[in-house]
């Protein structure tokens, strides 16, 4: 209750290390910069860009019931250079 103003303790209450971005909030932008402070200081760079991005194909085809297109146009891509990384992470 130290924390709180009002009667109920709410997320805002308890202040977060900088730089620490709060997790699975539901439209919550996650900045470069919080997302790299969570990373070890040492790693693959290549192999972690990798899966980042086919995570974010992933749910891309998932947010748009696999259509390719829309899952393009939500990534800023093209329809063939998603095509493309389908296929690159198929294997």
């Amino acid at each position: 209750m130290i924390l709180g103003r009002d009667l109920e303790l709410q997320p805002e209450d308890f202040p977060l290390q900088p730089g620490v971005a709060p997790a699975n909030r539901p439209g919550a932008e996650v900045t470069a910069e919080q997302l790299a402070a969570q990373l070890p200081e040492q790693l693959d760079l290549r192999e972690m860009l990798a899966k980042l991005e086919k995570s974010l194909i992933e749910r891309a085809l998932n947010a748009s019931g696999g259509v390719q297109a829309e899952a393009a146009r939500r990534l800023g891509l093209s329809r063939s250079d998603l095509g493309y990384k389908v296929g690159k992470y198929a294997e």
